[in-house]
């Protein structure tokens, strides 16, 4: 990617408020590159510039078996199998966007896993 650095009138109707540089980006044509606002040219060379990053390091914590359960939310709804009136849940997106979401509950007494659409 290579940008124009001509300088151009900052106004064209009036020359007198001074100059500024272009700045577009210029495109290929040839063994040149153009700029398509001010039709400078120059010429492209043999030398490719290659830009180098390093990436960061993204640390995630995995909550595994009962740590899991300790950060869920609580809510008060009665279990279908054993009847307790107390369950976790997560709400999930399983359907289209355009749809509701659908509530994951976990007894926590039993742990039945049921859902409500």
């Amino acid at each position: 990617m290579k940008f124009c650095t001509n300088q151009i009138p900052v106004d064209p109707k009036d020359p007198s408020k001074g100059l500024k540089t272009c700045g577009s980006m210029m495109t290929p044509k040839g063994g040149m590159f153009v700029c398509p606002v001010c039709g400078a040219e120059q010429a492209k060379g043999n030398k490719s510039d290659v830009i180098t990053t390093q990436a960061k390091e993204r640390e995630i914590t995995v909550l595994e078996g009962d740590a899991e359960a300790a950060v869920q939310s609580k809510t008060t709804v009665q279990c279908p199998e054993c009847g307790y009136m107390e369950a976790s849940y997560t709400i999930r997106q399983t359907r289209a966007a355009d749809e509701p979401e659908t509530m994951i509950y976990r007894c926590l007494k039993c742990n039945h896993t049921w859902r409500e659409y």
